[in-house]
């Protein structure tokens, strides 16, 4: 009896056994098959979804509840139109390498929330040859090399005089260019779009451009920065201070064909960006209209050969003092200037003209 009973004990014991490693089984199962978009389902995964095509998202604020897009499970797809929203997401980004070796993708359509594009974002799409961007879309930081070697890139209607434009985005230069004339209407420098351009002495900006993305002039030098419309260079948004090409040895501005080493902010300036005459050595003397409002972070900061402090001289024993920042206003007045970290010297070193 005793026998039996400890057989039987085994034999429950490997009963339940076997219903746990069952269960198990089973929970696997589920976990991979939810790793593969099933037709006309969307799959929820830890921090992350896809959709019914497969696209794959990754939220990158849930608070903001914006999110990024990669292909996912959708690589055989040829033709793929990204949503502006997807599980109460907004998509604002094209992941790194989001869409990169996608060799039967041939075209597709980015929505007006996109925001940015990432580091070869389609690198080696070799048939993609139609990338649609909507109209008035938010997109800004283009990262480097996120055409490359795709149809789009090769396709030589989309070069002009050596520069590869994709829409109203200025996006690669030749290295070996000597000037460029951007083309009016360019709304953004992307991210590297100059990069190692050593030959290049001139560069001509439009009043239309108003981003420039970071490293977009490394390495050039001596660059004579032409412009028309100083309002407009004044609004531009630098992606951090090493950005402006007026901070590159020897740059220049030039406005309207003359050089600019005396700067006039007239009075329909209101607010100078960020980093806009930042470390601009050619400069020599600002002056402000009362109009200013706003003078942006490190706005003139290493600007001049003496940070645009006042210089003193004797001539015939008189001290002659030159002010290298000249305001129309009085000194309280110009309290009330938004410039703190602009790289502006003190009110000592500021000529008051009422």
């Amino acid at each position: 009896m005793k026998k039996f009973t400890k057989i039987l004990s085994l034999l429950l014991c490997l009963a339940m056994l076997l219903s746990v490693l069952i269960s198990c089984a089973s929970k696997t199962d589920g976990k991979q098959n939810n790793s593969n978009a099933d037709d006309n389902a969307v799959q929820e995964l830890e921090g992350d979804f896809y959709d019914e095509n497969g696209l794959h998202y990754v939220a990158l604020d849930t608070s903001a509840k914006t999110c990024e897009v990669s292909v996912g499970n959708a690589k055989e797809l040829k033709e793929i139109v990204i949503p502006e929203t997807q599980q109460g997401f907004t998509v604002t980004s094209i992941a790194k390498n989001g869409f990169a070796n996608c060799e039967k993708l041939e075209s597709i359509s980015i929505p007006k929330t996109i925001e940015s594009i990432g580091t070869l974002a389609f690198l080696n799409c070799e048939n993609l040859a139609t990338i649609e961007l909507a109209g008035d879309a938010a997109l800004k930081k283009i990262a480097y090399g996120a055409f490359q070697n795709t149809a789009y890139y090769n396709d030589a209607n989309n070069w002009q005089n050596g520069v590869f434009y994709f829409g109203k985005y200025l996006i690669e230069a030749e290295k070996t260019m000597i000037s460029c004339e951007i083309k009016d209407g360019t709304k953004v420098i992307a991210e590297n779009a100059f990069y190692g351009c050593t030959t290049m002495t001139s560069l001509t900006v439009p009043a239309s451009v108003k981003y420039i993305g970071a490293f977009a002039f490394n390495n050039c030098k001596n660059l004579s920065v032409k412009i028309s419309d100083l309002k407009a260079w004044c609004s531009i948004e630098f992606a951090n201070h090493t950005v402006n090409p007026l901070s590159l040895s020897s740059s220049k501005l030039v406005l309207n064909g003359a050089q600019v080493t005396d700067l006039y902010i007239t009075s329909d300036i209101t607010s100078v960006s960020d980093y806009a005459f930042y470390g601009y050595k050619a400069l020599n003397t600002v002056y402000f209209s009362k109009e200013i409002k706003t003078i942006g972070t490190k706005a003139f900061d290493g600007a001049g050969t003496n940070n645009l402090q006042y210089t003193t001289e004797t001539i015939e024993g008189a001290t002659i003092i030159t002010y290298h920042v000249v305001y129309e206003g009085s000194q309280n007045d110009w309290k009330a200037v938004q410039k703190s970290g602009a790289g502006i010297p003190g009110n000592d070193h500021v000529d008051f003209q009422s």
